[in-house]
């Protein structure tokens, strides 16, 4: 881990950001080091500008995730007749929501008040059949079948909200079919997927308006366990997993009592992981499909000794309505 550090409240940052998943004690241990700089008020920015890393890479990690990596379905695509790979095609718009403490912006009350944030996401996506998997009977089909899995996404972050700008992400992985769905058993399946944005995400700008900054690079592992029944034309989908988010980032701190004394800690190691759990309804009609899924990912540790409104085991919520094809 490679971390700069300027002035004390730099060094508060350094204890904090050390720890995977910035635990209760580790930001006890950033407002005390803060607490001995010249300026007490720095002791709640530094504490409010690693929490707002933490939510608001989680929130726009979220909005790059959602639930299922391919909608509506929880089987793998398999292959077509002759050994061809089949392909499915997928498009959904979404939501995510998430709380944050609501630090950017000027005349912002110290400490700043929770607020809830909104993201709406467009995801285009494909599910290309590798492996058909094995058979055991009428009803067990595609065991250890295999996808490949591809994505694009572009997240809308309000300037309103602190954001510097939107964000393009792209993503890889694979799904490994569990069971096959059929007339009796339900489609059952795993999937990872790895996202990237192109660009790192702002939120603040040190200066006149903002007392602190945070700056983090998008990245984001999601795990998946998912599944789903037809009872045509409608069927039910549902699943959970794990969300880790990871990539450099970094916190920029003002001391309000000298415009020219900044204090600046960054890392490259630094991940929290949160629980995920999904469901929807899907509508069948040939090889079309549509679905609505609805979604939950769990919080953070408790901050100890935090005084603002915001509460990092706040949950998030997230909603997407997708279609598929299937060539």
């Amino acid at each position: 881990m490679k971390f700069l550090l300027r002035g004390s409240a730099g060094i508060a940052l350094l204890a904090c950001l050390t720890v995977e998943g910035a635990p209760a004690q580790e930001r006890e241990a950033l407002a005390i080091a803060c607490a001995a700089g010249p300026n007490p008020e720095v002791t709640f920015v530094c504490q409010e500008a690693v929490l707002a890393l933490e939510a608001f890479r989680a929130g726009v990690g979220l909005s790059m995730t959602q639930g299922t990596d391919v909608p509506g379905f929880a089987s793998t695509v398999g292959r077509g007749l002759g050994g061809r790979p089949l392909l499915t095609a997928t498009a959904r718009i979404g939501f995510s929501r998430f709380e944050a403490p609501d630090f950017a912006g000027p005349g912002r009350p110290l400490p700043a008040e929770g607020s809830s944030f909104v993201i709406p996401t467009v995801q285009a996506g494909f599910a290309l059949g590798v492996l058909d998997g094995f058979t055991t009977g009428p009803a067990t089909r595609g065991i250890l079948s295999l996808d490949l899995l591809g994505s694009v996404a572009f997240s809308v972050l309000s300037k309103g909200d602190g954001f510097r700008e939107n964000l393009l992400t792209y993503g890889f992985g694979a799904r490994v079919g569990i069971l096959k769905e059929s007339f009796t058993v339900p489609g059952v399946s795993l999937s990872v997927m790895r996202r990237q944005g192109s660009e790192d995400v702002s939120i603040g700008l040190v200066g006149d308006e903002d007392r602190a900054q945070v700056v983090f690079a998008p990245s984001v592992t999601s795990l998946r366990a998912t599944i789903g029944k037809d009872f045509l034309p409608l069927g039910l989908i549902g699943g959970i997993g794990f969300d880790r988010y990871d990539g450099d980032g970094e916190v920029r701190v003002l001391d309000p009592l000298s415009a020219s004394r900044e204090a600046v800690a960054s890392t490259s190691d630094w991940s929290s992981t949160r629980p995920i759990a999904y469901g929807g309804v899907q509508f069948t009609y040939l090889v079309f499909q549509t679905s609505l899924e609805l979604g939950w990912a769990g919080g953070f540790d408790d901050a100890e000794g935090y005084t603002g409104d915001y509460a990092p085991e706040s949950s998030a919520v997230f909603a997407n309505l997708g279609v598929r094809l299937t060539f």
